[in-house]
């Protein structure tokens, strides 16, 4: 039957089974009822044309290996409501879930390589959860498109706190980070670069382990670039720098644990010199970022060289040298990497300073390659009195031993040291 030049009628499957009843223009199902099949003789679509167009009805999608990606409703021409599934190359649900008016509703999975271990996240309203594999929370917040867009936290894998703010195509752009203590210890920008996230680039606040601000500024690639710096020691401070790393200028000053000026740096051009409170040269060489970085030579009041070769961040990384401290000993070797690497610390007389005890091996420490070799210690870390007694050959060989759990809370042993063998309490 014809009408207006269109053809009227109904389409049957070759099963038999009616396919089509309606309208059709330039041989296109053009108004009415019907059904549509893929090669697989899957049902792809079942509903209402109009003008040409899927007006109302239901339409299921298929990839190539003929799994179903997407469920569609449509009302009046339009897409009002849609299920969707999506597969990682292994043929792995990745996401299943709802999408309203182009919005990601629902959960979606991100499997890592090992087939296990996954990422789940849940979408409604423009907001997302997302689980490890052990269902941890790891982050809470605003998405777009299924992406962090917006305010958002992120937990590590214990649950606790490690960030808060603003994020932009699931990178940090701007917020607050904590440490597993949930002490801050930055509140400022972020930047992406190639896909990799670079830490604290931009202006921001960085803080000590206490949340005491330390550096207020200015930061390029993680590292700090222009502001200012302060060290405290018990909320005294001990330690202040200005720098431009832009016009190699700053200067530094070194306090003592009572708040007094020790030493004071000023440098331009990324070249420096120090002076103690009585005019004193103590310090000449390169600086950087408001500390000695570079090659350097250090004095003493008395004018005599004291360490000649390369510093890290204020620190004697690579050379040689001597130094005394607060105990009395004095050392005279090399240093390698940041550390007293072949050479012996000796420790003086009462009378201080002039005769050193060559003979008494109770007060003689030898150093190997970084690590205490041979010697009587006292050994403490965070504070806390660790061992008491003597190393042979780089372990702990007679005296009184303390272990910690990883925090330095809960004591795990308690006793002594006989030989090389504990003997004590294991708790």
């Amino acid at each position: 039957e014809y009408k207006d030049g269109n053809r009227i009628g109904k389409e049957y499957k070759s099963s038999g089974e009616l396919i089509f009843e309606g309208e059709y223009k330039n041989n296109k199902r053009w108004i009415g009822k019907g059904k549509e099949y893929n090669k697989y003789d899957r049902l792809i679509f079942e509903g209402e044309y109009k003008e040409g167009k899927i007006w109302i009805g239901k339409e299921w999608q298929y990839n190539v290996d003929n799994r179903l990606i997407s469920e569609v409703e449509y009302r009046e021409g339009k897409e009002c409501y849609s299920k969707k599934w999506e597969y990682d190359y292994k043929g792995r649900i990745i996401f299943e879930g709802e999408y309203k008016e182009d919005k990601k509703e629902g959960k979606l999975k991100k499997y890592f390589e090992n087939g296990k271990s996954y990422i789940e996240t849940i979408y409604k309203d423009e907001k997302s959860k997302e689980y490890d594999s052990n269902h941890t929370l790891i982050y809470e917040g605003e998405c777009k498109k299924g992406k962090r867009n917006g305010k958002g936290k992120e937990y590590d894998s214990t649950g606790k706190l490690i960030f808060e703010g603003e994020y932009r195509n699931n990178s940090r752009l701007n917020g607050k980070e904590y440490d597993s203590k949930n002490n801050l210890i930055f509140e400022g920008e972020y930047r992406n670069e190639l896909n990799e996230l670079i830490r604290w680039n931009g202006k921001g606040k960085e803080y000590d382990s206490n949340s005491r601000l330390i550096f207020e500024g200015e930061y390029k690639k993680g590292l700090r670039y222009i502001g200012i710096r302060k060290e405290y020691y018990k909320d005294i401070l001990i330690f202040k720098a200005e720098f431009n790393e832009s016009t190699k200028e700053g200067k530094m000053e070194k306090y003592t644990g009572s708040g007094e000026l020790c030493y004071k740096i000023t440098y331009k051009n990324g070249y420096g010199k120090g002076f103690d409170t009585n005019g004193n040269l103590i310090f000449e060489g390169e600086c950087q970022f408001g500390e000695k970085n570079g090659k350097g030579k250090e004095y003493n009041s008395n004018g005599e060289l004291i360490f000649e070769g390369e510093y890290k961040n204020s620190f004697r990384w690579k050379g040689k040298g001597k130094e005394l401290d607060y105990k009395g000993r004095i050392f005279e070797g090399i240093y390698e990497d940041g550390d007293k690497w072949n050479s012996q610390c000796l420790t003086l007389n009462e009378s201080m300073k002039k005769e050193i005890l060559y003979n008494d091996s109770k007060f003689t420490i030898e150093y190997k390659e970084g690590k205490i070799w041979n010697g009587n210690v006292n050994e403490y870390c965070k504070g806390k009195l660790i061992f008491e007694g003597e190393y042979k050959k780089g372990i702990k060989w007679k005296g009184k031993l303390k272990e910690y759990d990883s925090i330095y809370e809960v004591i795990l042993f308690d006793g002594e040291i006989e030989l090389g063998e504990k003997h004590g309490i294991a708790i």
